[in-house]
């Protein structure tokens, strides 16, 4: 199989069982935030933001390094591969750990910091899972991962379902989430002994390395967190439980949709890595600018999109009681363009190995973030957080942009993207007109609205297609 073709069908299968996994993600986060109400919604928005504040704090990339490391030549995979895995393992158990203990610094409820010691089986599969994503992402096979996530997405819902049906409360739900991210997890470590030999090790050379390449990351990722997580975190001491769960209710909308940025990056940095470490740079061009146009085929109508329908959306998904949030999804769609943006030029950074060279921008993001945090929450509250969001991820995608092509000497072709504004345009065109109908129905419609619109424009890129439909 060719590469281009490797990366169209992996890029299918990602996609689809994206959807997937996201049909039933949604209707897990229906169901619960329904059956919990704003109020106590908003525990779970505390709690789920500390946990990621602590994951994101603790990350050290370790997706986009263990695609980095397994894509370098002269390499023992099973020994690599079971080091990073144990490096995550004892760093995360380690850090969730104490996640109990800064939920009482942070003075939240005792239901809530009970909470937290149930969610740290969830982050700690999690941080396994980022590991296995990577090894998956470098044998460009990741029908594994997508299969996985489906079986636990369902089995989600089954066990969220289950507690409303029995009346159960919140720490029941807590446990059927990290339930579910067992078995995404055990899914994806028994098909992965299959053909490779795990065990836990601590080889320190290995160990160094791993350290040596993850620590600009993990800086970057730790200021990250300021902007990423950190609204949450001063929320909570400033507003209502029910004003927290609105936000946090918007937020996750954003975060769904967002998912897929990763996902398609994660898909095209090892070859990228691959073509660098090589010197092969005409092939990096054509697959950072292969990159650019696949993330704004996604960005831009997804944004425009879901601008459009974020009012109704947010009522048929969560109910007429959750209607402040639909605004706010308004304001933190914006952000959904700076998040593709970055993940385009965030991974470019990782393939060429300068992470340490762009920390400098996630410091400054971190900083004007913060202290827009400290200016705006206290005296505007969600809204005041919302808007500092768009500005963060905006800002991170923007100066990313800038420093990588800087680097790599090369100027994008804008042609395709102009095409993707184009029919984004038409497809916001017939949403609008379609006001009065079902939300669904705008969303369905608008699909095959841009679809079409795309590929008579040439907006689509031909030649991925040509080559998934090639035997």
């Amino acid at each position: 199989m060719s590469t281009n073709r490797a990366i169209a069908s992996n890029t299918i299968i990602q996609l689809t069982g994206k959807v997937i996994s996201t049909f039933f993600g949604i209707v897990a986060l229906a169901l619960m935030a329904q059956y919990l109400q704003p109020e106590r919604y908003g525990w779970y928005t505390a709690v789920i933001g500390l946990m990621q504040f602590i994951g994101i704090m603790t990350d050290f990339g370790m997706t986009p390094v263990t695609a980095q490391m397994l894509s370098e030549p002269h390499k023992d995979t099973d020994r690599l591969l079971s080091n990073i895995l144990s490096f995550r393992l004892y760093t995360a158990i380690f850090f969730f750990t104490l996640a109990p203990f800064f939920a009482l610094l942070l003075n939240f409820s005792r239901v809530e910091v009970v909470a937290t010691a149930v969610a740290s089986v969830q982050f700690i599969a999690i941080s396994i899972n980022q590991v296995l994503l990577g090894f998956y992402q470098t044998k460009l096979k990741l029908i594994v991962h997508s299969v996985a996530e489906v079986v636990s997405r369902i089995a989600l819902v089954i066990g969220i379902a289950l507690v409303i049906y029995k009346g159960e409360g919140f720490l029941w739900l807590m446990a059927v989430i990290s339930l579910a991210a067992v078995i995404f997890t055990s899914i994806m470590i028994i098909q992965t002994m299959r053909s490779n030999t795990l065990r836990l090790r601590a080889d320190f050379v290995i160990w160094k390395k791993i350290i040596k390449k993850g620590w600009p990351i993990a800086a970057a990722v730790m200021v990250n967190t300021v902007y990423l997580k950190g609204d949450v975190l001063i929320l909570k001491q400033f507003v209502s439980n029910a004003e927290l769960g609105f936000y946090g209710a918007a937020y996750r909308i954003v975060d769904v949709v967002s998912q897929s940025a990763m996902m398609v990056m994660g898909i095209l940095l090892p070859l990228m890595a691959f073509s660098w470490s090589r010197k092969n740079i005409p092939e990096f061009h054509k697959r950072l600018q292969q990159s650019f146009d696949l993330m704004m085929l996604l960005a831009v109508p997804l944004t425009v999109g879901a601008l459009l329908v974020a009012r109704p959306l947010v009522i048929l998904l969560f109910g007429k009681e959750y209607i402040l949030s639909g605004p706010l999804l308004q304001i933190l769609t914006l952000a959904v363009f700076g998040v593709y943006l970055g993940a385009v030029f965030g991974h470019a950074a990782v393939a060429m190995n300068k992470q340490k060279h762009v920390v400098w921008v996630y410091a400054t993001n971190a900083f004007f973030t913060l202290i827009g945090y400290i200016v705006f929450i206290p005296r505007y509250g969600i809204h005041g957080a919302a808007w500092m969001s768009v500005f963060s991820e905006l800002y991170t995608g923007i100066i990313l942009m800038f420093v990588i092509l800087h680097w790599s000497k090369r100027r994008l072709s804008l042609d395709r993207a102009w095409r993707i504004i184009l029919s984004t345009l038409f497809m916001a065109v017939v949403i609008h007109a379609l006001g009065e109908l079902h939300v669904l129905w705008q969303i369905a419609i608008g699909m095959v609205v841009f679809f079409f619109a795309a590929i008579t424009l040439r907006a689509l890129p031909k030649q991925t297609l040509l080559h998934l439909v090639k035997k």
